[in-house]
């Protein structure tokens, strides 16, 4: 008895490492931890990239939109009553006297000309396409009164071809001009 209690302790000292089942279960546990982790990583970036995307098309809309505005508040609508189209003529008041401008949509792009024969330039970048630019006037208001008015309706989108960089976005103001 003597001699089998020395083997089965020379048995247990041989023990001392893992058995293939348990490694097999830690590399399975690590690999699952590990594609989680690039998991998250990919989806964090794309959302980066959605949000960048986002983030280009509302800039470069706003700035669109916000040119447009500040320029109508302070001129003489030109259009009549009625009119829509994805063109706009009005005349700016400025210092140096009256000039002439034109808003339209070219090319999946918001150009602004000044005078008669307009050399038109962009305002929005080539990061987005604008699909649709839409004036409407309405030349009385109940409650303002005999004031013309122009509704403006941008329609923008980024260009990208993955999924993650497309992202769109519809703008619309109405504002009246202050020149009577």
């Amino acid at each position: 008895m003597i001699g089998d209690k020395s083997q089965l302790h020379k048995r247990i000292e041989f023990r001392k490492g893992f058995t293939l089942a348990e490694t097999l279960i830690a590399i399975f546990i690590f690999v699952i931890i590990v594609t989680s982790a690039v998991a998250l990583l990919v989806s964090g970036m794309m959302s980066q990239r959605k949000s960048i995307s986002l983030q280009t098309v509302q800039d470069n809309a706003r700035y669109a939109l916000e040119s447009i505005a500040k320029e109508i508040r302070m001129s003489t609508i030109n259009s009549s009553s009625g009119y829509s189209g994805s063109e706009l003529k009005i005349t700016a008041h400025k210092q140096s006297g009256d000039v002439e401008v034109s808003y339209r949509l070219q090319n999946n792009k918001i150009e602004r000309g000044e005078g008669s024969l307009p050399d038109y330039q962009a305002i929005t970048s080539d990061d987005v396409k604008v699909t649709n630019l839409m004036f409407y006037l309405n030349d009385y208001n109940i409650i303002v009164g005999p004031h013309p008015r122009v509704t403006v309706v941008i329609e923008t989108e980024a260009i990208g071809d993955k999924p993650e960089q497309q992202a769109k976005i519809n703008l619309q103001t109405t504002l009246s001009s202050r020149s009577y």
